[in-house]
């Protein structure tokens, strides 16, 4: 027996016309390989491993900067030692690991990966089109990117708003929808004419013409009932038909010049415009934020990223002279422990403490307060650990520093406490120097724009019985007086403003706690090349469209002809009989869950109990799926259980138990409990499975929750394995207790009705800060649901007290 191995020759793309000469393709044949790709694809799963174990510690912001949009990327040893894993194998204080590499950074990898692509072309694809064809082929090309650069450019018109398509939205759904029927009549028109044995086709085609058919039925329905998709929906219908036309003229160019290979280029063509799309956003893209509350004017923009300590002179009654001082100078005068000095400054700045992150507290007679005048004299800082790209809450870091302040002569003019905290309420400290006074503040840094913004009304709509947003609105009044733009705007949740070549994303809303104003948050991205996204990926999809249409074509070309003749004599009963087979196969089932859903005399309908509408996490889903929820997160990954008798009953059941007999629910064993520490501080014995009954632990609560708050108090960075298994287990019994306080009707004793009432009212308003399940529906509509506690509680109310 021999053995050939293939091995990678690039020889052969000589041999058969392909590449760009012998002596480019030598030198190009490394930066080809395929081993070269595989070597730069290791590097961007390792640089991508880093940056992820790197935002421990680390802003998100931060880790993208120092890893991706780098050449050069110097990674720390430690982080692949993350404190979490070091606790649960020691108690031993955690090692400093001092010590860096360097490693190729995103943006070396990807220029190295955008040279192996091209290098991969050039020497092994072949033009196989001559004379006028090449020449139209290429003129097709040029045309596809010229038009490819006009789509991208001319995204904004000429007064810096996003342009609007040439056709209505109506017409263009109505164009759109046209084509999707004529292009489905043209593939079943394919499929009918084709050459290609129709066994073949059978599997594929038919199951494709039938979800295809399905999809055109129910779009000939939206035109017939008068229906489109939202004006949201069309304009990002709009800016992928422009990619797709854009891809399809490529498309035609690419078949012209390299034919069969044409959906390959294409493709990677797109990626290669995706990758120029992260390119340029890495070089130009800057992000800020824009915060008014409403009646407020703004006319800048901060990065919450980074702060700048500003120095405002206010003696101009025409405008404020402002000269501030970025962070990278403040870091420096803080390490080297120098002031800051310079000519533009009335006075020397000697930075004393800087703090990245900070709390803010009331200030105590033991504190070592640098503070002389201003808010220091009444509030302290306390340094904080940073923010990280791990934190679940996502703040945004605090910072503060103690500042003293010398005049050119060197007198101190007294050391203030700064920080963003106070900057945000436009309270600033205040020195004077000689005749004139100033404002000093350390905030975000701003960039100031030519136009204006003034917030009119802003507004959040909430999902059902819970505090979590489902839409932020802001009407704005949008000035620039460069642009002659004077208009009312409405921006919401993925309905963007684009103006001026930026973007204004709503990003959040907040209520002033002391005034009650409402305020809004604008997300403010610089990109100009924000159509890059929607034109690479239409081109990437109608390459890959293409590809695999060529190459199913080429297969099915490529049978032989005794194959076709067997398959053609046996492959439509084939085909029939598993067609068949799977209806059949659906209606067993069907006919199965109906029997095996039929109630028997005297027992109670589980199955219509669980399909009770509730209102649970903003939704209306289900009472069924409720539980199945619940008992998924209580019994860590099951939603069935094991009653005394062993017998696996739904988690239905179980919630029915929960709210019509609480001392039954209690025996289920549903908590799983499989941290060894936890196991002892509750006094339970080790088990299979893990699994234990409430009545079981519930006697040792006190000892659970001194032990929560102990955790609760702990930074995040450092709670230990044992800490997040007592969190993990407090959720869990908050879940049941979230349940049972949600059905079970308050204990109203005779003798003390009034004042029992007046509590399981005060119970049941704190209850809905926790987002309770609500099973009562409005009586009205537009009204409120409501759990069935305080659904009884209220019908007590009116049916005893009232009448």
């Amino acid at each position: 027996m021999s053995t050939t191995t293939l091995n990678e020759d690039t020889n052969q793309y000589l041999r058969d016309g392909s590449g760009v000469g012998p002596l480019l393709n030598a030198v190009l044949a490394p930066l080809a390989s395929l081993k070269f790709t595989v070597a730069l694809l290791a590097m961007s799963i390792f640089i991508i491993l880093a940056g992820t174990l790197a935002q421990v510690e680390k802003d998100i912001w931060q880790v993208i900067d120092e890893y991706f949009r780098t050449p050069i990327a110097a990674i720390d040893f430690k982080i692949f030692l993350p404190p979490s894993f070091w606790k649960a194998f020691s108690s031993a204080p955690m090692p400093v690991i001092p010590y860096k590499f360097w490693f190729p950074g995103g943006q070396l990898i990807g220029t190295l990966m955008a040279v192996n692509l091209l290098a991969a072309h050039l020497i092994r694809f072949k033009v196989q089109a001559k004379g006028w064809p090449l020449i139209s082929g290429l003129l097709v090309i040029l045309a596809g990117i010229v038009l490819t650069t006009l789509v991208v450019t001319t995204a904004n018109n000429p007064e810096g708003l996003q342009a609007q398509p040439w056709l209505t939205y109506d017409v263009l759904w109505w164009c759109l929808a046209a084509a999707a029927i004529v292009g489905y009549g043209g593939l079943i028109a394919y499929w009918v004419r084709s050459p290609f044995n129709r066994a073949q086709l059978a599997l594929i085609g038919n199951g494709l013409l039938v979800v295809l058919g399905a999809g055109t039925l129910y779009l000939i329905g939206m035109l017939f009932r008068g229906e489109r998709l939202s004006d949201s929906a069309m304009r990002i219908l709009w800016q992928l038909t422009q990619g797709g036309g854009v891809g399809l003229l490529l498309l035609v160019g690419c078949s012209l010049v390299f034919k069969k290979r044409a959906g390959v280029v294409l493709l990677h063509a797109g990626i290669g415009l995706m990758m120029f799309g992260e390119l340029l956003v890495g070089l130009t893209a800057i992000e800020g934020q824009l915060q008014m509350q409403e009646g407020e004017t703004v006319n800048f923009v901060q990065d919450i990223r980074t702060i700048e300590l500003a120095v405002i002179d206010r003696s101009d009654p025409k405008a404020d002279h402002v000269t501030v001082i970025p962070k990278n100078v403040i870091e420096r005068a803080v390490q080297n422990k120098t002031a800051i000095r310079d000519e533009r400054l009335p006075f020397e700045i000697d930075i004393k403490e800087f703090q990245q992150n900070s709390a803010l507290r009331k200030l105590r007679k033991d504190d070592k307060n640098l503070a002389t005048k201003g808010h220091g004299l009444e509030y302290f800082a306390e340094k904080v650990r940073p923010g990280s790209g791990t934190d679940q809450d996502s703040k945004v870091d605090l910072s503060a520093a103690y500042v003293a302040f010398r005049d050119k002569s060197g007198t101190e003019l007294g050391t203030y406490l700064l920080g963003l905290i106070f900057s945000a309420q436009n309270e600033n400290e205040t020195i004077t120097v000689g005749d004139k006074t100033y404002d000093v503040a350390l905030r975000f840094k701003r960039t100031y724009k030519p136009y204006k913004f003034q917030l009119t009304d802003v507004r959040k709509d909430d999902y059902i019985g819970t505090d979590t947003a489902k839409n932020y609105s802001s009407d704005v009044r949008l000035v620039d007086e460069s642009r002659n733009v004077d208009r009312n705007v409405h921006i919401w949740m993925n309905n963007p403003l684009r103006f001026a070549g930026e973007t204004f994303y709503q990003s959040g809303y907040h209520r002033d706690p002391m005034t009650q104003i409402e305020g809004t948050t604008l997300q403010v991205v610089t990109n100009t090349g924000w159509m890059i996204p929607y034109v690479s990926c239409m081109i990437v999809a109608i390459g890959m469209l293409a590809h695999f249409l060529i190459t199913l074509t080429r297969f099915l070309s490529r049978a032989d002809a005794p194959t076709m003749h067997f398959v053609g004599g046996r492959g439509t009963l084939i085909c029939g009989v598993a067609t068949f087979a799977i209806c059949a196969v659906g209606v067993l089932m069907t006919f199965s869950r109906a029997s095996s859903s039929k109630v028997k005399d005297g027992e109670f309908d589980l199955n219509a109990f669980g399909s009770l509408p509730v209102v649970a996490d903003g939704r209306t889903k289900p009472l069924d799926t409720v539980a199945r929820s619940s008992l998924l997160v209580i019994s860590s990954g099951k939603q069935t259980f094991n009653d005394h008798n062993d017998k696996s009953l739904p988690a239905i059941r179980w919630l029915l138990d929960v709210m019509a007999k609480p001392e039954a629910s209690f025996k289920h064993k549903v908590f799983r409990i499989e941290n060894p520490e936890v196991q002892q501080l509750l006094g339970l014995e080790w088990r299979e499975r893990f699994r234990y009954a409430p009545e079981e632990f519930l006697p040792k609560l006190e000892k659970l929750t001194e032990q929560a708050e102990l955790a609760h108090k702990q930074d995040k960075a450092n709670v230990s394995v044992y800490q997040a298994k007592i969190l993990e287990l407090e959720k869990k019994i908050g879940i049941l207790d979230l349940l049972l306080q949600s059905f079970q009707p308050p204990n109203i004793r005779q003798e003390s009705a009034r004042e029992d009432l007046m509590a399981a009212v005060q119970r049941q308003q704190a209850l809905r800060q926790r987002h309770p399940p609500l099973v009562i529906p409005p009586e009205e509509k537009g009204g409120q649901w409501d759990t069935f506690a305080s659904g009884w509680t209220r019908n007590l109310v009116s049916s005893t007290f009232l009448n």
